[in-house]
C-alpha cells in the first residue's frame, strides 16, 4: 500500500512540474505553450534562414557577374570609341 502510495505521490509530483514548466511559466512569458515541442520548428526555421542565406548568396553572386559583364562591356566601349 505504501509503494502505491509513493508510486502516486511521485506522479503526482512530476504531473505538476509538467504542467508549471510547459503551461504556466510559458503563459506568463507570453510564449506558445508546451515548448518542448516547438524544437522541431525551432530546427525547421532555422534551416529556412538557412537556406534563404543561400538563395542570398547565389543572388549576390549572380549581381556580381552581371555587373562585372556591364564593366567589362563598358570598356570594351571605351576603348572602341577611342580609336
Amino acid at each position: 500500500m505504501t509503494l502505491v502510495w509513493l508510486l502516486e505521490f511521485v506522479m503526482g509530483i512530476l504531473i505538476f512540474a509538467a504542467i508549471i514548466t510547459q503551461v504556466i511559466i510559458p503563459l506568463l512569458d507570453n510564449t506558445p505553450v508546451f515548448p518542448i515541442l516547438r524544437f522541431r520548428r525551432k530546427l525547421e526555421a532555422r534551416l529556412r534562414d538557412a537556406q534563404e542565406d543561400v538563395e542570398t548568396a547565389v543572388l549576390e553572386r549572380a549581381i556580381a557577374n552581371k555587373n562585372s559583364e556591364a564593366d567589362a562591356m563598358r570598356s570594351d566601349v571605351r576603348s572602341n570609341s577611342e580609336v
